[in-house]
């Protein structure tokens, strides 16, 4: 969650889901990934139906400068599980290095976002960083490690600072 306060961009986050400011094709700010472990992220919900649910008092509360021309892009963990942070900046500044700073624009940067990470995320070759992530932590063993893309829900959303 976020909300812009003058050039103060307030952020609240917990788990897989997450926030990045792109800015002059450069991630100036993520949000980490909150998990218990590999693939076991910090998830708010009832103790009538999960065993032990984290509360909103463990979110993660950041405070970030932002300017003009600045991409905020807030994403479920399907973007980051399957898009490496700079290969987001990159598509962020290959669309804003023209100036559009319009709701359009903000729009083909979600929707190129979305499609890129679905796509890896079928791709069972893609190295991803999900791919990375479970090999560091020998998730799968040594013979049945993934190398592709993790397939999830993915919903992105691009706010461009004016």
């Amino acid at each position: 969650m976020a909300m812009l306060q003058g050039s103060i961009l307030k952020v609240v986050n917990l788990g897989d889901s997450g926030l990045v400011v792109v800015r002059d094709g450069e991630i100036i700010f993520q949000t980490p990934c909150q998990n218990h472990g590999f693939n076991f992220p910090y998830q708010i919900g009832s103790p009538d139906y999960m065993e032990d649910p984290n509360g909103p008092d463990e979110a993660d509360i950041f405070e970030v400068f932002v300017q003009k021309g600045d991409a905020v892009v807030v994403a479920s963990d399907g973007l980051f599980d399957n898009i490496f942070a700079d290969e987001m900046a990159q598509i962020c500044w290959n669309r804003l290095a023209r100036g559009d700073l319009s709701p359009e624009m903000a729009e083909d940067i979600a929707l190129t976002l979305a499609t890129t990470a679905q796509t890896y995320s079928g791709n069972p070759l893609k190295k991803t960083p999900f791919a990375k992530e479970a090999r560091e932590a020998n998730a799968f063993g040594p013979l049945s490690m993934p190398i592709g893309g993790k397939p999830d829900d993915t919903a992105v959303i691009v706010a461009l600072v004016e």
